[in-house]
């Protein structure tokens, strides 16, 4: 499934707040599929057993892909980015694309002093 994101000049006349949203990019579901497969299949999922990768690799090519296009329609010192994810890891995994991206394109990252993971 394409994303698409506003035009740029939508995003940079536009007054106030925006919302973005992205899903996880496409996943494996390791942390499921592990979970499903125990001796308590409905039992909670315990974040820091997940698996380090539940991104598939073409998962991993879409997350880069969307930071880049969504990035580039920002200026670094003018627009303000707040990522926020969920603690399953596929959802980290995405959002770092996109903190990697906030950082090669020169925007300051400042990180919360309690995240939820190392890759958080």
């Amino acid at each position: 499934m394409k994303q698409t994101l506003p035009a740029p000049e939508s995003i940079e006349t536009r007054n106030g707040p925006r919302l973005f949203y992205f899903r996880h990019a496409q996943a494996l579901y390791g942390a499921i599929k592990d979970k499903l497969l125990s001796a308590d299949p409905r039992g909670p999922i315990d974040i820091d057993t997940q698996p380090d990768d539940d991104l598939s690799p073409e998962g991993h090519v879409r997350a880069q892909a969307a930071a880049e296009a969504f990035f580039s329609r920002l200026i670094p010192g003018k627009d303000i980015v707040a990522i926020v994810a969920s603690t399953q890891m596929r959802a980290l995994q995405t959002a770092r694309a996109f903190l990697d991206e906030a950082r090669q394109r020169g925007f300051t990252v400042v990180e919360h002093e309690k995240t939820g993971s190392e890759i958080a």
